[in-house]
């Protein structure tokens, strides 16, 4: 008698059930595979369960199963055999997917049995095929040698309950799936270098990597889940766009914004934001998932960059040059503004025309044979003069200098050039130079005339010095002749008178010498020799010595001094150097003289010092006009010329002289010489 079908049914439904928990309780999908292999095999055999793992025999289960690697797909081999003991996965003689089948021997190729049943006579084969839409499939395949009575119940059973074992173990599969993915997406999201976040509709952060927490500064991944996203707007305007697209169901794609951190530092951002809504309201947002990428120094270098074209911009409006680019033709493709400021022609109708048009026709041929002999070599050029005309046909003369100009691959595109009106400077040079030429003939004509009136000077000065020694010698003769021959008949008061009239006349013959020398210093022809400036100091100061034994002195003189100049005239200027020290200093117990050399502002310096008399310096600058004295005649006679002859040779040997001192604590006159070897 037939079973009921109901009771058929219900039994279908607890089997199911049970197998069912069993699925959804097992840990994975490979699991799965396992306990509905473990099922089947109980179903149709309930001692399998006992026996599965006892050795095979002719009385027992030898389950062979193909089951891929966890997570991978298996492709079986084509000859339908693989090696191995209990793993060895085998083709089904018939292609068949998604049912469950019996074969017979006659049906089954021998060469995928396993070897303890190839000699079988009786044996009974269950195959399971499962296919999924990912091109996996999982293929189970039973073989039951002996015979069993109730296989062909189990195997109807098997049939009618294939569809829901299918699907139970498909819905494991896309939990496994699903599962995976997730895994997946979380660690490739908690990995991304990019900062990623997901947000409620309200824009409380849910969930958030640690490169979002890093660019915002959070202390923790704690804190930035206690955040708001909103709370990172700078700009209200951003904000409300932001949220407003959102709920309206846009999405956003490229978004840039700026925004600050929580210790509030300004970062600028690029959004990328996609939606989730939920399943039972497909309009009502549910989160949003947000990927952001740090564009603040790209930002940085875009503003810098505008900051520049906008100072180079300033740069060249303003400047009172005019800047222009050419192409290879010789065609303008830029002008600055001043080409209408100065020339008076509109941008627009420039543009595209050759700069050889501005030329004047006077002119045109030199520069438009210049500019493209430079463009065959694509040489720079610098501070070329080019003559160009105005709107009105005015010349201008620019001083122009240029650069080549290469696209990406290196090929020449023109030129970029300044050009700086120069047409005023050119009419002052011309004046200058016709300046020039009528002083220089003013200069010459001048010379000449000075020429003359230095030597009439010349002669007068001989004939004046040669006149009046005559009268002074007589003078000072007949005075002498009156105290030698009526000396007897004087008294004292005339002979004193008389030896105050020599006096007069001998001072008035030195003055005429010294007067003489200075104007021969002016006249003297330098011929320039390296002369050892110590030796002639010391020779100086022996003489001086010499004249004077009785006098306690000492000179220090730093030797090998030496300097470029005339030997005859620096023997005069150091012989007036030193008789003026010993003059001043002939009242004090002791003398002591220095010469020497020092560095003053780069530059060398000689020097005579003395330790006598001084003098204030608020009269320095009276010490080297001719017949001006610091000092009294009795005090220190001479007839202040000395120091204008030194300072007049020095001025010869372009060099420079001045004095330091003070009253009681002696004097110190520094000169320079400053003539270079060779000829004038």
């Amino acid at each position: 008698m037939s079973e009921n079908p109901g009771k058929q049914t219900d039994q279908r439904y607890q089997l199911l059930s049970e197998l069912a928990h069993k699925i959804f309780i097992s840990e994975s999908y490979h699991d799965s595979l396992r306990l509905v292999l473990e099922w089947i095999a109980g179903q149709i055999d309930p001692e399998f369960s006992e026996c599965r793992s006892k050795p095979a025999d002719d009385s027992s289960w030898n389950l062979t199963v193909s089951i891929p690697p966890q997570d991978q797909n298996y492709d079986p081999p084509e000859n339908g055999f693989s090696s191995g003991a209990s793993t060895d996965f085998f083709k089904p003689s018939l292609d068949v997917v998604d049912e469950v089948w019996v074969a017979d021997l006659p049906s089954t190729d021998n060469t995928v049995l396993p070897n303890k049943l190839r000699n079988s006579n009786t044996f009974t084969a269950l195959s399971l095929q499962l296919a999924f839409s990912n091109g996996r499939y999982d293929l189970f395949r039973f073989f039951y040698s002996g015979k069993n009575s109730s296989l062909n119940k189990h195997v109807s059973l098997l049939k009618k309950l294939l569809t829901d074992l299918k699907s139970l173990l498909k819905k494991k599969h896309e939990q496994h799936l699903l599962h995976s993915s997730f895994q997946m997406y979380r660690r490739l999201f908690d990995e991304d270098i990019n900062p990623g976040f997901i947000a409620d509709p309200d824009g409380k952060i849910v969930n958030c990597n640690q490169a979002f927490v890093d660019l915002f500064r959070f202390k923790s991944k704690k804190a930035a889940l206690q955040s708001n996203f909103s709370d990172r707007f700078t700009n209200y305007m951003h904000q409300v766009f932001f949220w407003e697209a959102l709920h309206r169901g846009e999405e956003i794609n490229n978004h840039e914004m700026p925004a600050s951190t929580v210790d509030g530092q300004n970062v600028y951002l690029m959004l990328k934001i996609t939606c989730r809504y939920h399943e039972e309201d497909p309009n009502e947002l549910k989160e949003v998932i947000g990927y952001i990428q740090d564009i603040t120094s790209r930002k940085e270098v875009e503003d810098a960059l505008r900051k520049s074209e906008e100072r180079y911009r300033s740069l060249i409006e303003t400047t009172n040059d005019w800047i222009w680019e050419i192409d290879e033709n010789f065609c303008f493709t830029y002008t600055s503004l001043k080409i209408q400021t100065i020339l008076g022609y509109d941008i627009n109708s420039v543009l595209g025309e050759s700069i050889f048009q501005l030329m004047p026709d006077s002119r045109r041929k030199n520069s438009e044979s210049r500019f493209r002999a430079l463009a065959r070599e694509q040489n720079e050029f610098v501070r070329e003069e080019h003559a160009f005309k105005d709107a009105s046909g005015n010349l201008f003369i620019f001083e122009t200098s240029g650069i080549p100009l290469f696209n990406n691959s290196g090929i020449f595109q023109g030129y970029r050039g300044i050009a700086k009106d120069i047409t005023e400077r050119k009419k002052t040079e011309k004046q200058i130079a016709r300046l020039n030429d009528e002083l220089e003939n003013k200069v010459i004509e001048r010379t000449k005339m000075l020429q003359i009136a230095n030597k009439e000077l010349e002669a007068f000065s001989y004939s004046v010095s040669h006149d009046l020694r005559a009268p002074l010698r007589s003078i000072d003769g007949f005075s002498q002749a009156l105290i030698e021959d009526y000396g007897h008949s004087l008294d004292d008061t005339a002979k004193n008178y008389l030896t105050r009239v020599r006096s007069a006349a001998q001072r008035m013959s030195t003055l005429i010498d010294d007067m003489i020398k200075l104007a021969k210093v002016s006249r003297t022809t330098i011929e320039k020799k390296n002369i050892n400036l110590s030796e002639i100091v010391e020779s100086i100061g022996r003489g001086l010595h010499e004249n004077e034994k009785e006098r306690d002195a000492e000179f220090v003189i730093q030797p090998g001094i030496k300097a470029i100049g005339d030997k005859n005239l620096l023997q005069v200027a150091l012989q007036n150097l030193m008789e003026n020290a010993w003059k001043f200093t002939s009242k004090n117990e002791e003398t002591r003289i220095e010469f020497g050399k020092t560095q003053r502002e780069g530059e060398t310096h000689y020097f005579i010092k003395d330790n006598g008399a001084g003098f204030d310096m608020n009269y320095a600058g009276k010490l080297f006009t001719p017949f001006q004295r610091l000092h009294k005649e009795r005090e220190f006679p001479g007839t202040g010329i000395g120091l204008s002859t030194v300072q007049r040779i020095v001025h010869r040997h372009l060099g420079k002289i001045f004095a330091e001192g003070e009253p009681g604590s002696g004097a110190v006159f520094y000169f320079t010489l400053n003539l270079k070897p060779g000829p004038d």
